[in-house]
């Protein structure tokens, strides 16, 4: 039987009455929201006449300007709230904390981290998602560095066959978060972007993808072709899931995959259209997948896959970095693609155990106390509006309601020396160190992520189509 160890708060209370349809479970989430808007401007403060955000209030001077933790993460906070409220000053402050971001880039030469969700790859990537015409020239500006910094990766030169052979990384690491994976992600998006406009992108997006294969490690499925990855070289553990391996990996081959098929032909250095396209891309999606379906049918076929190998076969996680809230990016994906249906029954499956383990009211094994988007409970219900919307069903929309019940029923509430309520969530952001608690600010494990997720229920409570955290704002 397998040991759910969810990246959630392990919650202690029940609830004695749940109401039994999503419109009767849900009310007004907006007077919460307006709480955590409170409680970020009182962890604002100025550094070199800049506006920055304490990373954590135990941390009161530390900032950051990555997605992850910092900045660029609470601007999606605002850019969202403004959306869904019309309220001017939200429009006002989104657009400072992007002119503040744009400066920071604009300053970066090159020789910081690359990365999306840890580095400058992630300034440009909120740019892009917010006000791309506004600071065109910032991005831009982050594209040239991608450029410039490119590290070339010797190829191999039968994987290739009929391929152009220039193949990049920009550090060890392959995955979403700090890697290739996460930079052609970026690089994908701007190609796509009309503000943008610049094929130069499309390159180098296909340029990360074939430094990614050349990195892929080989694996004999009983005479199919199946493909991983590591998350670096060094590193020991394989983490198959979204966040650090194959899966989101995958993600962004097969995104790659479907747009080389629109445009039927493969870039050349100059960014003209060059080779014909043979599909091979979402061939290599397809196998990194297959080796994905083994690893479930390994363990119970749930629709869960371990946290890591080796000594991690039993831990299985249900956030987006390391469990089907991510996982199930992919298969969605894939679910589209014509041969390729059980895909949807995967992710289905693995969204009906999300619903199954009661997440609002039950206690799971282990004390890991977290509420984020990345690994928390925040982050399972989002996903859950997501996929309540894909396969109609007020179930899944329900669950996320409830969970989004008990999140607010673990948060702090103060008010701001005016007088203004407070709402914040002092969790733990790492499993292995239940003791280090902080109260965080940003997108992945503080306030402004499940503000996005408090944002998307108001949305469809006022009868609007919701914006999704894991598709919209993070893919």
């Amino acid at each position: 039987m397998k040991r759910i160890l969810p990246l959630l708060v392990l919650l202690t209370a029940c609830w004695t009455t749940v109401a039994t349809t999503a419109q009767e479970s849900h009310g007004p989430w907006m007077p919460h929201v307006h709480k955590i808007d409170n409680w970020l401007d009182t962890m604002m403060f100025e550094e070199d006449g800049q506006i920055r955000y304490a990373v954590a209030a135990e941390t009161p001077e530390q900032s950051s300007m990555n997605l992850y933790h910092g900045l660029p993460g609470i601007l999606l906070f605002y850019h969202k709230l403004h959306e869904v409220t019309g309220d001017d000053r939200y429009e006002e402050k989104s657009r400072q904390l992007a002119q503040v971001i744009a400066n920071y880039l604009d300053k970066e030469d090159g020789t910081g981290d690359p990365g999306l969700f840890t580095g400058y790859t992630g300034l440009g990537w909120v740019l892009l998602k917010t006000y791309p015409a506004e600071h065109r020239d910032s991005i831009l500006h982050c594209i040239e560095l991608l450029s410039a910094t490119a590290q070339p990766v010797e190829v191999e030169a039968s994987r290739f066959d009929g391929l152009p052979r220039t193949a990049f990384r920009w550090n060890e690491v392959t995955d979403v978060i700090g890697g290739s994976a996460g930079i052609g992600m970026f690089l994908l998006r701007c190609t796509n972007s009309d503000d943008i406009n610049y094929d130069k992108t499309w390159w180098l997006a296909h340029a990360a993808a074939w430094g990614l294969r050349e990195r892929a490690g080989r694996v004999d499925l009983n005479g199919d072709i199946g493909l991983k990855w590591m998350m670096s070289p060094t590193f020991p553990r394989e983490m198959p899931n979204y966040s650090h391996g194959t899966a989101g990996i995958c993600d962004f081959l097969l995104e790659l995959h479907k747009e080389a098929q629109r445009r039927d032909a493969l870039p050349v250095p100059d960014g003209e259209l060059g080779t014909v396209y043979d599909g091979q891309l979402g061939d290599w999606a397809k196998y990194g997948a297959r080796y994905l379906a083994s690893l479930d049918a390994a363990h119970g076929a749930q629709g869960l896959l371990p946290h890591h190998f080796p000594d991690g076969e039993e831990l299985f996680y249900l956030g987006w970095c390391h469990g089907p809230a991510g996982t199930c990016q992919l298969a969605n994906r894939l679910g589209e693609m014509e041969g390729q249906a059980a895909w949807q029954e995967y992710s289905k499956l693995a969204t009906d155990e999300l619903v199954r383990a009661a997440l609002h009211a039950s206690r799971a094994d282990g004390f890991w106390n977290n509420v984020g988007i990345c690994c928390g409970s925040a982050g399972v219900g989002s996903f859950l509006v997501d996929q309540s919307i894909r396969y109609n069903n007020d179930e899944y929309l329900a669950e996320a309601h409830r969970i989004a019940k008990d999140i607010l029923s673990r948060g702090t509430v103060g008010e701001t020396e005016d007088g203004r309520p407070t709402l914040c969530w002092t969790q733990a952001e790492h499993r292995v160190r239940p003791e280090f608690l902080q109260t965080q600010t940003g997108l992945m494990q503080g306030a402004a992520g499940v503000g996005l997720f408090l944002i998307q229920l108001e949305m469809i409570h006022r009868d609007r189509q919701p914006f999704s955290v894991f598709g919209d704002l993070m893919r």
